[in-house]
């Protein structure tokens, strides 16, 4: 059997606890590490390279992800260097993120990696970078699996602020613009959660030109955590209460009927 080792990455996420009792449950990991509460990303990813690894795999998850599938069992067979795992996104519909099964050498690859502090693609997505120049490194590519991990269900206010305010920030190609600009459109007004999320690009849009330099950006998604509060904060909208584990029991009933009702 392989051995095989969680990263379990948390700022304090609604769905955390729960979201790890499933980890624990569908990957059954050998050993657990819990990176919590750094932020930005890009210091949180210095802790997560630091860690000395010895499995054959490295499950990387974020809070925000509710796994509902076994994993283990499909890590036990596969020799891919890098799996990136669809998952169905609230905001986003099916989309590759959030969960990220790696080998180990590609880890051990990543810590090699030299990359500069203003790099737009670092800023922005500091582990998909490192991760991107560790697989051409060792001439492998990641490939893709379809898991039932539900994500950015169920999360806070404040974080889905700070979510699509970075969203925008990585949407500003013309092709990710315009498929966030689709996404934008399917998303219903009654739901508080998209309202945020909307509120979140449009204020980020008005407050970061599209040729900010990086060190501008960079600062601003390090104060991300202080702009979201004041941004609800005027909204005058109370955070949601502690998440009930029902609350996702109802939601894997209604994905799974749903999914019986598409093969009927």
């Amino acid at each position: 059997m392989k051995k095989i080792e969680l990263v379990f990455r948390t700022i304090g996420e609604r769905t955390s606890d729960i979201a790890l009792d499933f980890a624990l449950k569908n990957i059954n990991p050998d050993k657990v590490h819990i990176i919590e509460n750094i932020k930005p990303f890009a210091k949180a990813m210095e802790q997560i390279l630091n860690i000395d690894y010895t499995g054959d795999y490295i499950v990387f998850m974020d809070a925000d992800c509710l796994i509902m599938d076994n994993m283990r069992d499909f890590i036990e067979t596969t020799e891919d260097a890098y799996i990136d795992c669809f998952v169905l996104d609230k905001f986003r519909g099916t989309i590759h993120t959030g969960t990220h099964i790696t080998r180990r050498d590609v880890v051990e690859e990543m810590k090699k990696v030299d990359i500069s502090e203003k790099d737009m693609k670092y800023i922005l997505r500091p582990e998909s970078r490192v991760r991107n120049i560790a697989l051409d490194n060792l001439g492998e590519k990641k490939v893709f699996k379809k898991f039932r991990i539900f994500h950015d269900f169920f999360q806070n206010y404040n974080d889905i602020f700070i979510k699509y305010a970075l969203r925008e920030l990585r949407s500003r190609s013309e092709h990710r613009k315009l498929k966030l600009e689709y996404c934008m459109a399917n998303w219903h007004n009654e739901d508080l959660d998209y309202i945020i999320a909307r509120q979140a690009v449009k204020h980020t849009r008005n407050y970061i030109p599209y040729d900010a330099d990086p060190i501008i950006i960079a600062d601003f998604i390090e104060k991300l955590p202080f702009i979201a509060k004041e941004q609800i904060g005027q909204l005058k909208i109370q955070e949601k209460p502690k998440l009930k584990l029902q609350e996702v029991l109802d939601l894997r009933v209604a994905y799974n009927t749903l999914g019986q009702s598409e093969n009927d």
